[in-house]
């Protein structure tokens, strides 16, 4: 496989950019690439996200808000998963924060997404015999 590398326009809050991408990699030849497909998918989840929790922003840092912050980010993550967009993900609106950053007005959520990989390879493997045990596998 070789790599491939096009360009790709992304809108942030509405000022586009035109990044590479890579299309596909030989990961024993390129170990550091990734396909595009993990970064447009990285790009789509955060964007969307922060339009979402856009008006979050600049309110009181309450309790409650934090709950709501981290139940929209649940719905969404959700949809992904339920759509077959993604396989799971992890939030934790916990661990980042401390009674100090959350007084600086700072509420951080970590969010671990595990995207559903492509079919690069089928493999399919056979034995063909008089002798072959076809009993039921595991």
């Amino acid at each position: 496989v070789q790599t491939c590398a096009l360009p790709i326009l992304r809108i942030d809050d509405g000022v586009m950019t035109i990044q590479s991408g890579v299309t596909s990699v030989n990961p024993s030849v390129s170990p550091n690439l990734r396909n595009i497909a993990r970064r447009r998918m990285a790009d789509f989840i955060e964007d969307t996200l922060a339009i979402r929790l856009k008006s979050f922003g600049k309110r009181l840092n309450t309790r409650v808000r934090r709950i709501l912050i981290t139940a929209e980010v649940n719905a969404f993550m959700g949809g992904l998963v339920n759509g077959n967009r993604v396989d799971g993900y992890l939030l934790d609106p916990k661990s980042g924060n401390t009674v100090e950053t959350l007084a600086l007005g700072m509420f951080r959520l970590i969010l671990k997404v595990r995207s559903l990989s492509s079919l690069d390879s089928i493999v399919l493997e056979t034995t063909v015999g008089e002798s072959v045990d076809v009993a039921e596998a595991a």
